[in-house]
């Protein structure tokens, strides 16, 4: 038995036989010796960059390696003493390499290959990938293999990285699924909320206006004398009921609106409205509680009025809300209201010299049962739901409401509507009125 490590940088074993009863000749013995070439294979083997290796099958004994299978298994020529391929690996990968080998031995048919860990000199972990085939398809002994090694530690490294990736798209997923369900849970949750709220507001409402309004009926039958006489002090408090019935009723109606328009149940009825002549009648039924306070009230119409295709009930509404605020929330001063025609559009805008309101809560004082004074001790009472209403119902008719405030110096609140066209005050007072 000799070992070749000449000049071609190839390690190879032969088994020389004799009368001895050694091993027949192994170098190469494939049943057609005319088809191998030995230079040319070693030529070709030594040039390979993949690390390969020719074993006799029967014994696994490596009869040639390359210089790049030496390298990947941290070999030298002279150290690889009648080597077995399978004792270059260890553990469970020399089984998976002597399993290899015999499969291919046993169908004569190239193998997909086994890929296996196995650990450096330096503990580092290199992942290797080996595969084998037949030497030749003559060889019906299948005694010679070829096996290539192949070092696939990044092609492992990127595929865990692209796995750990996957698993973490994966747990994103899975998140975000399970947080989009609990969202709709919440949105339906919020929605049966909401209708039951609504629902119970218009029932609530509808059970306090029905005898409220038997109240102020009966108020009225007092105030006229009609059960008797009625002393100046007794009108006085009837006076005082009547206004508390009255605002109690606004209220109530605040309520029944938004009830409305949230359930989606508020109809709008078209009809031709002269604005100028609707904010009058508005302006003088809002006169008394101005009065009442020492405050000026003035209104500014155009000589001909706008005449706006719109709700009359609701416009009507929007502007006693709007000019209800503007008092309740002015201690000095007065309040200018003015109507204009502007860029096709009817334009009705309130200016008081009240308390004002901070930048910060110009957007929120639109929000349902929303006050700048949130405390339970506030000085100014009402429900929250007066601007909220009117922006809703503003909206509702195919306008909008604007505000500006500066805290100390008063507000400024716009009502635009679409505008139809110009009439004579006159002709159409009679709208603004209905």
């Amino acid at each position: 038995m000799t070992k070749d490590t000449g000049a071609d940088g190839l390690w190879r074993r032969e088994h020389r036989s004799d009368t001895s009863g050694e091993q027949p000749d192994a170098h190469f013995p494939v049943s057609d010796e005319s088809h191998y070439d030995d230079a040319l294979f070693r030529s070709h083997f030594e040039r390979c960059p993949s690390a390969v290796a020719l074993v006799d099958a029967p014994s696994h004994v490596v009869c040639y390696a390359n210089p790049a299978l030496l390298e990947l298994a941290g070999a030298s020529r002279h150290s690889l003493e009648a080597p077995r391929l399978p004792d270059i690996f260890v553990g469970n990968s020399s089984d998976a390499v002597t399993a290899l080998i015999n499969e291919v031995r046993r169908t004569g048919e190239s193998t997909l290959g086994v890929e296996f860990e196995r650990r450096s000199p330096s503990k580092e972990s290199r992942y290797w990938h080996v595969s084998a085939w037949p030497l030749h398809a003559a060889d019906e002994f299948r005694s010679k293999v070829i096996v290539e090694v192949r070092d696939v530690t990044d092609d492992v490294m990127q595929r865990d990285e692209n796995t750990s990736l996957s698993d973490q798209i994966r747990q994103m997923n899975s998140r975000l699924v399970l947080a989009a369900m609990r969202e709709q849970e919440l949105s339906v949750k919020a929605e049966a909320a909401s209708e039951a709220k609504s629902t119970f507001l218009a029932t609530m409402s509808h059970e306090l206006r029905t005898p409220l309004t038997a109240v102020i009926g009966y108020q009225e039958l007092l105030a006229e004398g009609i059960t008797g006489p009625v002393t100046s002090e007794q009108r006085v408090q009837l006076a005082r009921i009547r206004s508390s019935a009255v605002h109690l009723l606004s209220l109530i109606d605040q309520i029944l609106t938004f009830s409305r328009i949230e359930s989606g149940d508020e109809v709008f009825t078209h009809e031709s409205v002269a604005i100028g002549a609707l904010t009058k009648d508005v302006v003088a039924m809002c006169a008394p509680l101005a009065s009442g306070k020492g405050l000026s009230l003035t209104v500014r119409t155009p000589d001909e009025d706008i005449v706006v295709d719109t709700d009359s009930l609701k416009v009507r509404q929007i502007l006693t809300n709007l000019l209800g605020n503007a008092i309740r929330f002015t201690n000095t001063g007065g309040v200018r209201v003015e109507v204009r025609a502007d860029s096709g559009e009817a334009r009705l805008t309130i200016a008081d010299t009240g308390i004002g309101i901070p930048r910060e809560h110009l957007d929120s004082v639109f929000e349902p049962f929303w006050q700048v004074e949130q405390r339970s001790t506030r000085k100014i009472g009402g429900t929250g739901l007066g601007l909220s209403v009117s922006r809703r119902l503003a909206r509702f008719v195919g306008g909008d409401i604007v505000l500006e405030s500066e805290v100390g110096r008063g507000s400024r609140i716009t009502l635009s509507l679409p505008m139809l066209s110009s009439v004579s005050t006159g002709a159409n007072a009679a709208a603004g009125a209905a």
